[in-house]
């Protein structure tokens, strides 16, 4: 049985890219192979789909409009309604160009976890990190990886955010990418986004991180969160002042 298992640890030490690749290409099937095929949710999916294609058509990327009216019933910022437009843009107003940002959200997301997982834990935990996420049933079904709305990005950011703070300790910087993962966040899911503060927040206090910045590197981290995030809240008041932001706080 030792030997058994050193052979085996042997075959995935020398081949592990192979077996990485060979994967990875069965989630990129999960997530790309046909997925234009199903109907568009009356939902998120087609709310969003609608008002990316008129934010193209009033080439107004700020205001996202529905009907071609100010949409005051979707309030989530634009950073969705972006990767919907880049998909139209590269494969034409269709479903699977509506679709494919999701599809790739979540397809770098199980990379970057395996990844940071071979980086950490070595090339088992890399494999079959990758192989559970191949599994994940929830997010290759309704809102996730195969539907035109928001969830497979905003999991994206919050992923890279999560991976990020684990390396804090090793380096602080880290913590710059945290900080702009929650803008980001923020800017695709609105306060969905709070829970990556709270978190990172708990995982600062009770390891001791907090009492170990200095005061450079928390204006850094601010910057970090705030900067993405301020440029649209900017831009936005510049359209039709504290209105969203109000329906967002009341609604």
């Amino acid at each position: 049985m030792g030997n058994f298992g050193e052979k085996i640890n042997h075959f995935v030490d020398e081949y592990f890219w192979f077996l990485f690749a060979g994967i990875a290409a069965f989630a990129a099937m999960l997530c790309f192979l046909r997925l234009d095929v199903g109907y568009v949710a009356s939902w998120d999916e087609a709310r969003h789909g609608i008002s990316a294609y008129e934010m193209m058509q009033n080439k107004n990327y700020i205001v996202n409009t529905f009907n071609y009216d100010v949409d005051y019933w979707n309030l989530k910022p634009p950073l969705s309604f972006y990767g919907i437009i880049l998909g139209f843009k590269l494969f034409g107003y269709s479903v699977f160009g509506m679709r494919f940002y999701s599809a790739l959200s979540y397809f770098l997301t199980c990379i970057i976890t395996a990844l940071f997982a071979k980086k950490h834990h070595g090339k088992w935990s890399s494999l079959l990190t990758l192989a559970f996420l191949c599994c994940n049933y929830m997010m290759l079904k309704t809102h996730g990886a195969r539907a035109g709305d928001a969830d497979a990005l905003y999991q994206l950011f919050f992923t890279i955010a999560m991976l990020a703070m684990m390396e804090i300790p090793e380096n602080k910087s880290r913590s710059y990418i945290c900080g702009a993962c929650f803008s980001l966040a923020f800017l695709t899911k609105s306060y969905h986004a709070g829970i990556v503060l709270v978190i990172g927040g708990l995982y600062m206090l009770i390891t001791g991180m907090i009492k170990k910045f200095k005061v450079k590197e928390w204006i850094f981290f601010l910057l970090s969160m705030v900067i993405p995030a301020g440029a649209w809240i900017i831009a936005r008041f510049t359209q039709d002042g504290l209105t969203f932001f109000m329906t967002m706080l009341t609604e």
